[in-house]
């Protein structure tokens, strides 16, 4: 949703853009943010950043860099190195939206330059997977992790991390945390234990429904259907407002309100079409029994 909607003490409706609600917040701590890499996660972030007026840098490689002119906001600078980071007095969170096989090399360099002070400032992955426990105790770096639990948009929009979006943490100074908190976020306290489960779940519900759309919209298509992908996406975004709103166990359908006919024809049509999205339509239709079960979902 590109924003939301407030009502005035008139009745009159305000619309409330995503970035008028980040501009909305302001850091209760003075510091400095550098990004690595202005891809789809730390785009957002340092849009996010440079809309809560925080003094912003963003690494990357030179041709990223060198189209940032045409797409830089106001109050946020750009490098091909974190070398050219020239020191300051605040503390600095170094925030890293970088593939993992990077890091170790990454956070090497952060650490030899001169913009980074050992005393106050931190770096954080933004990888909910990477094991921060990897860095060299000699390098005498804080490292920890801010994983944000939000399904991102291609870098080229330029849209702003959500306010209310949940960030996995560890490891992560007092100072980072109440960034994230003055920027309108919620970060809570992630166990590197579980990193990997929280990760397969996040991507349970952020990136594998997309196989479902595609499955869906070819079948739709098929059937005559038009625009089948248009319109499985916005079933699929329909099914998450009613669940957001009513819980998972008002999903509608025939397994949800007990139609075992129906279920049984759907699942020989499907079997029949392509036994692979059989198997899964099965797996998922006996998960909507079992949690829908005792729930009244026949209107």
């Amino acid at each position: 949703m590109a924003g939301c909607r407030l009502w005035a003490d008139s009745g009159t409706r305000i619309e409330m853009t995503r970035e008028d609600e980040i501009a909305g917040y302001r850091p209760t701590v003075e510091v400095r943010v550098v990004v690595c890499g202005h891809g789809r996660v730390g785009g957002s972030f340092a849009r996010s950043c440079v809309l809560a007026a925080i003094p912003t840098w963003v690494i990357d490689v030179q041709s990223v860099v060198y189209q940032m002119p045409t797409i830089l906001p106001i109050g946020m600078n750009a490098a091909m190195s974190v070398k050219f980071v020239p020191p300051v007095s605040l503390p600095t969170l170094w925030y890293l939206c970088t593939p993992e096989h990077v890091n170790d090399d990454l956070v090497r360099q952060i650490c030899e330059s001169p913009g980074f002070n050992r005393a106050t400032d931190c770096i954080a992955v933004a990888s909910a997977t990477w094991d921060t426990s990897r860095v060299p105790e000699d390098l005498g770096a804080s490292v920890g992790r801010a994983h944000p639990l939000h399904p991102f948009p291609p870098a080229a929009t330029l849209m702003p991390v959500p306010c209310g979006t949940p960030f996995g943490t560890s490891g992560l100074p007092e100072f980072a945390i109440h960034l994230l908190e003055s920027m309108g976020f919620v970060p809570f306290a992630l166990d590197d234990q579980d990193r990997y489960l929280y990760h397969a779940a996040a991507v349970l519900v952020s990136n594998l429904p997309a196989a479902l759309v595609q499955q869906a919209a070819g079948i739709f298509m098929r059937c005559g259907v038009p625009d089948g992908h248009v319109v499985a996406a916005g079933m699929l975004c329909a099914l998450a407002e009613v669940i957001s709103t009513s819980g998972p166990a008002s999903v509608p359908g025939p397994a949800a309100r007990g139609d075992h006919l129906t279920v049984k024809a759907d699942q020989d049509a499907i079997d029949r079409h392509d036994p692979d999205t059989g198997h899964v339509h099965r797996i998922l239709s006996e998960v909507i029994v079992k949690m829908t079960s005792g729930s009244d979902n026949s209107r």
